[in-house]
């Protein structure tokens, strides 16, 4: 029985002379590599023949912004036509809060956001927000039909 204690003592204190031969090991490891960091890499200089001007972002492409225009009218005149078939149907008078309260002021929103607007990126913004009221308009339209239709 001895002879099995004096075996267990002995493996235990090597696994422990191994954990702290590693644990030092990669703590030395360690304690180099964040000591070694790499040099500063020296910013370049603007090639002499280039000329600095300031940072304007690009114009806005009228075209854009009058077709975007054109777009937003048609669809406010379209959302404002179904806001008035909402106003005669019973059935309609659940989308009307979503005609009045949303849609209409954000289209109106939107066209004075296009009167605004000078970089690229704000036309792009624009753009997108207007596919979105797009959808919406043509789903209230849809459903005022489908309401109204009697069948």
């Amino acid at each position: 029985m001895d002879d099995l204690r004096v075996l267990f003592w002995l493996l235990k204190g090597i696994a422990r002379l191994l954990f702290v031969l590693f644990r030092t090991v990669f703590r030395l490891i360690r304690w180099i590599f964040r000591r070694v960091r790499p040099a500063p890499v020296a910013a370049l200089a603007a090639p002499p023949t280039m000329v600095r001007t300031p940072n304007a972002p690009p114009p806005v492409k009228r075209t854009v912004v009058d077709a975007l225009t054109a777009k937003v009218q048609a669809l406010a005149t379209l959302a404002r036509a179904t806001d008035q078939r909402c106003a005669t149907n019973s059935l309609c008078a659940p989308l009307q809060p979503t005609l009045r309260d949303f849609l209409l002021p954000k289209l109106q929103e939107t066209q004075a956001d296009l009167r605004r607007v000078h970089t690229p990126a704000g036309v792009d913004r624009i753009a997108s927000s207007l596919v979105y009221l797009n959808a919406l308009t043509q789903l209230l339209v849809r459903m005022t039909e489908q309401r109204s239709d009697p069948n």
